[in-house]
């Protein structure tokens, strides 16, 4: 599980990399060691995007789980 903020609302949710759940609710399996695998766009060290799906539109963003932060555009 990863902490994401909808970029829509600003509020905060939970991402599953390994099942695609999301979830409003902080989940209680919730681990650092369970936020290091997933469908990573780049990954060379500091490029760990996730393509996601936000809950509150359906609609694709990324998220970079080593930044924290969030783009509606592919990353670079």
């Amino acid at each position: 599980w990863v902490e994401v903020q909808d970029p829509n609302t600003g509020k905060i949710y939970y991402y599953n990399k390994e099942t695609n759940e999301t979830s409003w609710e902080e989940p209680t399996s919730m681990s650092d060691e369970q936020n290091t695998d997933g469908d990573d766009i780049s990954s060379n060290g500091q490029n760990d995007w996730v393509e996601t799906l936000d809950p509150t539109s359906g609609k694709k963003y990324y998220y970079n789980a080593t930044t924290g932060v969030t783009s509606w555009d592919v990353p670079a």
